[in-house]
């Protein structure tokens, strides 16, 4: 093996999945991490367009269009992962990606370990997808206020 293959190795197994197709852990919580950095953009640039901005400036149309843009970039984006673990976990719910022991496709003298880690190995993709479609409909109703609620409006209901 050359230097420039182990590194481009290395590169690669840090990175979603790898070469066979195993999940790396990071790639599963991507959809709940882009909510959360979704979630601190959107309310802390809100919070601090409140404090610099008086409700009634024309500043406040610039700032309602910078949050509509970064909600609607990480819909998409959330949205975008959500498809392609989709199609991931779609891909190996067929007999020839993922052997089950009882189908009848697994090796007769296969070892109860081997069974073990092709099921285990079904999981994470299976996570990643509950976890990425949760992590879309967070993020639709983080931003929802964004589009209902005018910028600095104080509070709805006054006692």
């Amino acid at each position: 093996m050359t230097p420039a293959t182990t590194d481009s190795q290395q590169r690669h197994s840090k990175t979603g999945p790898d070469r066979s197709g195993r999940y790396r852990l990071w790639r599963v919580f991507m959809g709940p991490i882009i909510w959360t950095l979704c979630f601190v953009a959107l309310y802390g640039a809100h919070g601090l367009a409140c404090l610099w901005l008086a409700p009634t400036d024309t500043g406040t149309v610039g700032v309602k269009t910078a949050l509509l843009i970064i909600w609607l970039a990480s819909l998409l984006l959330v949205g975008f992962l959500a498809w392609r673990s989709l199609l991931r976990v779609r891909g190996q719910s067929s007999p020839r990606h993922n052997p089950s022991p009882t189908s009848g496709n697994a090796p007769s003298g296969s070892h109860p370990d081997e069974r073990a880690s092709s099921t285990r190995g079904a999981f994470l993709p299976r996570l990643t997808i509950m976890l990425d479609v949760s992590s879309w409909i967070a993020v639709l109703g983080t931003g929802l206020p964004v589009i209902f609620l005018r910028i600095c409006a104080g509070p709805l209901f006054s006692s």
